[in-house]
Order: structure tokens, then C-alpha cells, then sequence
């Protein structure tokens, strides 16, 4: 999702942290599906994973070192997998994708295409935002809100404008995204698989998450600056909402825990409880753990493991519903790091992930196993780039191949897809035709 008021005045553009999870903090590495912002911000504190929790000295459990006697590097998975190779891995190569062309931009500077697919529901629809028009500070203040059928057809949404940019929001039936008024007030906007739209108010949005059970979880408030340098605060409070929009519970932030939090992050796991990762200043970043009544479980330092000038995610659940979070070198150290459900402390990551660093993960087949997209990195080039499939105890199974493009399909770079709830495949960009136009090809319910 992508970050909606800004936390600093001299920020002119939106921010974005990726189809899953984002907003104004980002410690990970790029999403690795379509971006629709370009701001990752300024590198924060520079402090190892190891500094971060508790542990002895010396050698890890897998035999590697702990660095600075602080968590292992990493954690065998000695578990059986949750699926074998067999089941996870489709035939190779894929099919010809499901293609979905248009609009044409009116010139190469036209922004029509982007963010472009941001996200995949339940049943396969594929959620996209296109950018109508630009502020002078190229901040997104027009807006079209669609939605792509996996037979091929178009919902499209009416127009929307926005004063401080936009929050994409995948939901587990349609698509949304937060607009933002002149009172930095947001309001979600929602198109579901008939075509129809509706709106709710969410308050001064700074994050929003579909909860996995069903309904969403929002951060609202905080102190930042709008595009016009106005300074605007109001408490931080995380809410939670039903799937038919009723407030569950409204939990503000206590002073103890963030005495003038400028944003904060909302990352649900599958058993109800959410994390908030809230920031207090440019280098100082907290976490904080709600569980399904909203009660504040615990809370945190990340020890400047987390930047607070760009997002923490997109997170990965695991089997145990503890998050993990990607590290960028450009924040810290480097590495994956684990938040284990309810406990506010750093641990290490599985030694599989901890191997592909840099990456995005996606569950797929109900998590019993994972997609894991590389991509250009951080540090350079890895030795492959593209998507890996690998099961819940770290196995590689291989990776996928595929042809995709249009008119003429040629092999296909599938290291920015991403995949949707139902587990379909999809990409964006432009087709090689005259004249050009918008292009998202998906393979429905590949990993389902």
C-alpha cells in the first residue's frame, strides 16, 4: 500500500513499500511487485540484526556466528514440509498468461500505466490503480480505481482526486484505495466484482491492512507534515473493522509507549493480532503487539534495526504467525529479521531465509509453501534473478519459466510479479505495440 500524508515537509512524492503492506517506514528492500511510489527515503540508523535480541554469545544453532552476542544469524528449519515439491511446483512452462491491454498513453511521460496491479483477491480479480494526473509536486491528485476479471474483462471505477496522495489497499474481495481531502481526512474507496463502488471514511490514514479473517485494521493520526508544510497532529490509534465496516475495537497508542509518534505502520497475522510498527522521530522506531481484542500485548525497541524513513514491509507470515521483515543494506546490516506473534523483541529468521536476502516471499497454496521473487538488489545483481519456489522447510524446488509481452511473447522476467490471495500470478507494464498501451498479464490461480 502506499504511504498516504507525508512525515516530513521537503517529501514531494509518494511513497511505496509494495502490493501487501506500506507507508512512510521502510527497512525492507523494494517491492517486488508494480510500484506506484518513488520515494524510499533516507537511510536510517546503522545498526546490525544481532544487536536487536537476546541470545548467547557465540555460536549459533546452525554453527554460523552471532554477531555482536546478540540473535543467531539464522535458525534451522528442521521441520518436515508443509507440501512437497510435486505440489507446489506447476508445469513447466507456464501456459500463455491471461492479457489485459489498455489504456494508451497519450505520451512516454503519461503516468496512466502506474501503479498499475496492485493486488489479487480471493476469486482472481486483479485490483489497479491509474494515475489521471499529477500535482506540481508529482504527487498523485487524480485517480482510477479498476478492476481486472480473470476472464479477461474490465470493471472500471469513476475518477477520484486526491490532496495527499494515496493508500493502495488489497482487500479479499475486490480492490481499494484510500483518497485523501483537504483535512488529510481519508476515505477508502472500494470496487467490488460487480463493478460497484462504495466509500467509508478511515480518518487520518497512515497505514491500512486487510485482516486475514476478514475486515481491515487502519493506523490513523500522528504528527506530520502535509504537502503545503502545514504542520498537522492529532493521537495515534490503531482501528479495527468487520467485514461489514463495524468498529471492533479503536486502540490509541499510549504516551508511555510513543510519546509523539509521527506515523506507524499495521501488520495482521493469520491469528487476529496485529503489529504496529510506529515511529517516534527519524531514527527511532517501536513495535508494538495488539491482540484480537486490541489490547496492547507488549512493546519495543527495534535498536535501529528499522528505518523510520521508509516502510518496515511488506512482512512475511510464518507457519508459527510470527512476521518476518527483509533488512535493506541501505538501513542497516542487512538481512531478514522475525518478530514472533506477540513478543516485541528481534530473532533470527529461518537460515532459508536468511540465504535469500533481498527478496521478496509471498505464501502461496495456503502458505504450505512460498514464491520468492529475486530482483535486483541492494548489493548488486544476484547470480539468478526471477521467481523460486520453495517449500515451508527451505527446499528449493526450482524456478518458474514463462513467455509473456505483446504482440510477440519472448521470455518472460517474472522478478517484479507478485501474487494475488487466490494465488494468481500477475506483472505489469507496457505491450511492444503501435500504439502502446497498458499491459497486465496473469496466470489465474497458478498457486492456489
Amino acid at each position: 500500500m502506499d504511504a498516504g500524508p507525508t512525515s516530513r515537509p521537503e517529501d514531494a512524492g509518494p511513497l511505496d513499500a509494495g502490493p501487501q503492506d506500506a507507508g512512510a517506514m521502510d527497512a525492507g528492500s523494494g517491492d517486488a511487485g508494480p510500484s506506484g511510489g518513488t520515494d524510499a527515503g533516507t537511510a536510517g540508523a546503522d545498526a546490525s540484526v544481532g544487536d536487536a535480541g537476546a541470545s548467547d554469545a557465540g555460536q549459533g544453532p546452525d554453527g554460523g556466528s552471532v554477531p555482536d552476542g546478540g540473535v543467531a544469524s539464522c535458525e534451522p528449519t528442521p521441520q518436515p514440509p508443509l507440501a512437497s515439491c510435486s505440489e507446489l511446483m506447476p508445469p513447466q512452462p507456464l501456459g500463455p498468461p491471461v492479457r489485459y491491454l489498455g489504456p494508451t498513453p497519450s505520451s512516454p511521460a503519461d503516468p496512466v500505466c502506474l501503479p498499475g496491479a496492485f493486488s489479487g483477491d480471493r476469486e482472481g480479480f486483479l485490483g489497479v490503480m491509474r494515475t489521471l494526473a499529477l500535482d506540481q509536486n508529482r504527487r498523485v491528485s487524480r485517480l482510477e480505481l479498476d478492476l481486472l476479471a480473470p476472464d479477461g474483462g474490465t470493471l472500471r471505477g469513476p475518477a477520484e482526486d486526491t490532496r495527499f496522495t494515496f493508500l493502495t489497499v488489497p482487500l479479499a474481495e475486490g480492490a481499494g484505495v484510500v483518497r485523501f481531502d483537504g483535512d488529510a481526512g481519508g476515505t477508502l474507496v472500494r470496487i467490488d466484482r460487480s463493478g460497484t463502488t462504495s466509500e467509508l471514511a478511515v480518518g487520518v490514514a497512515r497505514s491500512f491492512a486487510s485482516m486475514p479473517g476478514g475486515g481491515n485494521v487502519v493506523a490513523e493520526g500522528g504528527t506530520f507534515y502535509g504537502p503545503d508544510g502545514q504542520l498537522l497532529s492529532s493521537p495515534l490509534r490503531i482501528t479495527r473493522r468487520d467485514e461489514t465496516d463495524t468498529v471492533l475495537w479503536s486502540t490509541p497508542i499510549p504516551a508511555s509507549i510513543a510519546p509523539d509518534p509521527s506515523d506507524a505502520q499495521v501488520y495482521p497475522n493469520g491469528a487476529g493480532h496485529v503489529l504496529a510498527v510506529v515511529s517516534l522521530d527519524a531514527f527511532q522506531v517501536r513495535i508494538v503487539w495488539l491482540d484480537e481484542q486490541g489490547q496492547v500485548v507488549s512493546s519495543g525497541d527495534t535498536q535501529g534495526v528499522f528505518s523510520s524513513r521508509a516502510a518496515a514491509g511488506p512482512s512475511l507470515e510464518l507457519p508459527d504467525h510470527s512476521l518476518a521483515f527483509d533488512i535493506s543494506p541501505a538501513h542497516s546490516s542487512g538481512g531478514w529479521v522475525v518478530v514472533h506473534d506477540l513478543e516485541a523483541t528481534l530473532d533470527s529468521p529461518p537460515c532459508w531465509l536468511e540465504q535469500r536476502k533481498e527478496t521478496h516471499v509471498i505464501p502461496i497454496h495456503g502458505g504450505r509453501g512460498y514464491a520468492v521473487f529475486h530482483a535486483t538488489t541492494f548489493l548488486g545483481n544476484p547470480t539468478r534473478r526471477g521467481l523460486e519456489i520453495v517449500t515451508s522447510s527451505g527446499e528449493s524446488c526450482g524456478w518458474i519459466d514463462a513467455t509473456c509481452g505483446d504482440p510477440t511473447p519472448g521470455a518472460c522476467d517474472l522478478e517484479f510479479a507478485s501474487v494475488g490471495l487466490d494465488g494468481t500470478l500477475y506483472l505489469g507494464g507496457i505491450s511492444d505495440r503501435a500504439p502502446e498501451q497498458c499491459l497486465v498479464e496473469a496466470w489465474p490461480a497458478l498457486f492456489r
